[in-house]
């Protein structure tokens, strides 16, 4: 199966951001982490489903690149 950590990665950077707020044990605190945790969840959803309906075949075929240093002509 494929898959990608960019939510996870996604959701460690939002809470370094809200350190702050996470020392704190209010509703306010709950109802942010319970929005990262959907916020997560919809952008793994979005993620699987663009990983799983890629098909390499349908990417156009590319020109070899040469690199210019060492080139002859």
């Amino acid at each position: 199966m494929l898959w990608s950590s960019l939510p996870d990665v996604e959701l460690s950077r939002q809470v370094g951001y809200e350190t702050e707020l996470f020392a704190q044990n209010d509703d306010a605190r709950h109802k942010e982490v319970a929005r990262l945790v959907v916020d997560r969840q919809a952008l793994r959803d979005r993620v699987m489903e663009l990983v799983e309906n890629w098909n390499a075949v349908q990417c156009a075929p590319r020109a070899q690149v040469t690199p210019f240093v060492g080139e002859r002509r």
